[in-house]
């Protein structure tokens, strides 16, 4: 059994710090880095909150690690969008990007950015159909 190793990059950092540390993190052996998915703290500067596959894709284009989002929520964007971004960055990467996704937990991020806050049952449920539908993209033929 092999255990891979990732590290969580850090949260409000400007995008070179967090570039820095994922230098970092493939320098000494680290398999793969993790990059939150969400939308709070969105100040320009240093402690800005860089969007988050804009972020892994630069991250894998420098390095040779793996990347996933920690956690995508997927009630933030459409899912044939989320299917389209992860493929591009699949592509991009030969294979290196995980998908790690949620329903969403932050009722205040959610109606900050005009998103409908809905019982976690429902949120759940839609995650599930997203997911369906992520997959079918996925594997059907148009």
């Amino acid at each position: 059994m092999r255990v891979e190793f990732w590290y969580q990059l850090p949260v409000t950092a400007s995008v070179d710090y967090i570039m820095k540390c994922a230098l970092k993190a493939e320098k000494i052996g680290f398999d793969g880095v993790t990059h939150e998915d969400h939308f709070w703290v969105v100040r320009v500067g240093s402690g800005c909150r860089p969007e988050c596959w804009t972020m892994l894709t630069a991250i894998a284009m420098k390095t040779n690690l793996k990347v996933a989002p920690l956690v995508v929520c997927i009630p933030y964007r459409p899912p044939t969008l989320l299917a389209k971004i992860v493929t591009t960055l699949d592509q991009l990467t030969k294979g290196r990007v995980m998908l790690i996704y949620g329903a969403g937990w932050w009722k205040e991020e959610f109606e900050a950015f005009g998103y409908k806050w809905e019982p976690d049952r429902v949120r759940v449920e839609r995650t599930f159909e997203a997911i369906k539908l992520i997959k079918r993209l996925w594997t059907e033929e148009n």
